[in-house]
């Protein structure tokens, strides 16, 4: 994906409570849980920036 195409954007309903999605997606130790253990750290404030790298096969997946 090139920084001059689109964002992919995903939508998608839960049968979860708001804070237990909300915590899923900005608890840096449950989104190592579900996503991916290498996350160096995370917070949901504006500014922040994390940066890791995902493998899968022969493809490395740059995650920012």
């Amino acid at each position: 994906m090139k920084t001059s195409e689109p964002p992919v954007i995903v939508s998608q309903n839960f049968s979860q409570s708001l804070e237990t999605l909300w915590n899923a997606i900005t608890d840096v130790a449950l989104m190592r849980q579900w996503f991916f253990d290498n996350i160096p750290d995370f917070k949901a404030e504006v500014g922040f920036q994390t940066k890791f790298n995902v493998k899968a096969s022969s493809r490395d997946f740059l995650h920012l």
